[in-house]
């Protein structure tokens, strides 16, 4: 299986909060972890967000952010083109999503309409759970 994994779900991988556990069991059964190139501004804005709300230590972010830095390598990227802004305009307007969540989505699409494999699409995101599945994607939250 491969997983599309939006920046809500990658925290999950690096900071133990509602949904870790689940979150990591289904990353350690996937074949290929992809998300957007998006999602490394995203996770270093979360972490740093959270160490600024103290909803996490200092000690946790710094090894959040080393363990994050080292498997961003690990995930396969999905650049942000002209085709893929065109389809994430589209699918903003048509499920009135915020712009990332946007992004994701088209990416998840692109790369689900490119492959061969199954593609499951997770997110913490409940809007964007069901605008991936009226899109036709298989999801996990």
């Amino acid at each position: 299986m491969i997983l599309y994994a939006d920046t809500s779900s990658i925290v999950k991988l690096y900071v133990e909060e509602e949904g870790f556990q689940s979150t990591r069991a289904l990353t350690a059964r996937a074949e290929e972890i992809t998300t957007s190139i998006i999602a490394y501004v995203e996770m270093r804005t979360a972490l740093a967000r959270k160490l600024r709300r103290n909803e996490i230590a200092r000690p946790d972010y710094n090894l959040a952010l080393e363990d994050f830095k080292r498997d961003w390598s690990s995930y396969t990227i999905i650049p942000v083109s002209q085709e893929l802004a065109s389809s994430a305009a589209s699918l903003a307007e048509r499920h009135a999503l915020r712009t990332l969540d946007a992004i994701h989505l088209a990416s998840a699409k692109i790369l689900a309409e490119n492959i061969g494999d199954p593609l499951v699409f997770v997110s913490a995101d409940n809007e964007l759970l069901q605008a991936a599945t009226q899109e036709g994607l298989a999801i996990s939250p």
